[in-house]
């Protein structure tokens, strides 16, 4: 009840943002989370990326975990320049993609706040 409560803020702050797409990554309840976000917003697709995947400590490192962050974000920045997106994904991958995004290193990313089940960080330059 307490991740469905956090979505429906998350939703309420995302509502008024003009979101016109969203990523996720494929693991069920981030995928679950976009879909009732999605619902909410109206938006008819959500873009799976297997790159949004959650940080697999025993086979990636941060370093590599931050590379892939970079790589990812630089896709869907060539994708989606002018367009405001959600990327709905897990903890460490969300703070690394907030690193890349303003130019700090993974360990700086480390630092960033956690956010929690359902939250978002937002990116604007």
């Amino acid at each position: 009840e307490l991740v469905r409560q956090q979505i429906k803020q998350t939703v309420e702050i995302l509502s008024c943002k003009n979101i016109k797409f969203i990523y996720s990554s494929p693991i069920i309840r981030v995928y679950q989370t976009s879909v009732i976000i999605a619902k909410e917003l109206k938006i008819g697709t959500i873009v799976v990326k297997w790159n949004l995947i959650e940080h697999a400590k025993e086979a990636e490192t941060l370093q590599e975990l931050y590379q892939r962050a970079k790589m990812t974000l630089e896709i869907i920045q060539q994708h989606h320049q002018e367009d405001n997106i959600a990327i709905v994904t897990h903890g460490n991958m969300g703070r690394m993609i907030h690193a890349v995004f303003y130019g700090l290193n993974w360990g700086e990313g480390l630092k960033a706040p956690y956010f929690y089940d359902g939250g978002i960080i937002e990116l604007s330059k």
